[in-house]
């Protein structure tokens, strides 16, 4: 199994219906962690992201923290991520988040930005819900 396999296996997402009588929905992702090779500045991340065809939608930036979810203009697909210190966290924000999505958002990072390492699916907080 390919690292991008490994990781696509870890992503889901789900409308869980909360509340009395299940009146609400409430969209819960999973998804892999990567570890960067160093602690890239959020704010050097955003405009990389933007030029390699992503819209960021309501970025939030403090510190070595980047939370934003992200149109990705190629497939025009939805996702989440959160960078804090050397750890990326990517989530699909809908059930028809696709691989080539993720590897795409992958490949930008390692290409652009640092390079990433698949952290196992249990290990240091990955089982975390978005």
């Amino acid at each position: 199994m390919s690292e991008i396999d490994a990781a696509y296996e870890q992503t889901s997402f789900s409308m869980d219906s909360v509340g009395a009588n299940g009146k609400y929905q409430l969209p819960v992702s999973q998804g892999p962690t990567y570890e960067m090779s160093g602690r890239p500045d959020p704010e050097s991340v955003k405009p990389v992201l933007d030029s390699a065809g992503y819209a960021l939608i309501a970025p939030h930036t403090e510190m070595n923290y980047l939370s934003t979810k992200l149109l990705d203009s190629e497939t025009n697909e939805f996702a989440h991520i959160k960078m804090t210190g050397n750890k990326l966290r990517i989530f699909p924000k809908d059930e028809d988040f696709s691989k080539e999505t993720l590897e795409r958002l992958v490949n930008t990072f390692r290409k652009k930005i640092c390079s990433l390492e698949l952290v196992s699916e249990n290990a240091d907080g990955a089982d975390e819900n978005e």
